[in-house]
């Protein structure tokens, strides 16, 4: 199913109220995920990650993005 979602949310940052219009492809209805995407704010700059239903487009959280960390490699000492 594809469906395209435009939601509205306050960036966790500066507050500034973002829209976001998002293409979502093989959701079906009766799935349970969540699904997540890196929206940068306009006014500050920083990127906040969406937390969404993609059926419903319901908005279950927004928050900074953490970048994945790097697993440092044992040394051979």
């Amino acid at each position: 199913m594809d469906l395209q979602l435009t939601l509205t949310f306050a960036c966790c940052h500066c507050q500034h109220t973002i829209s976001a219009t998002l293409a979502c492809k093989g959701a079906e209805p009766g799935d349970e995920r969540l699904a997540a995407v890196n929206v940068p704010c306009p006014t500050c700059g920083q990127d906040c990650q969406l937390l969404f239903d993609p059926i419903s487009g319901i908005v279950h959280g927004v928050r900074p993005y953490q970048p994945a960390q790097l697993i440092p490699e044992p040394s051979r000492n």
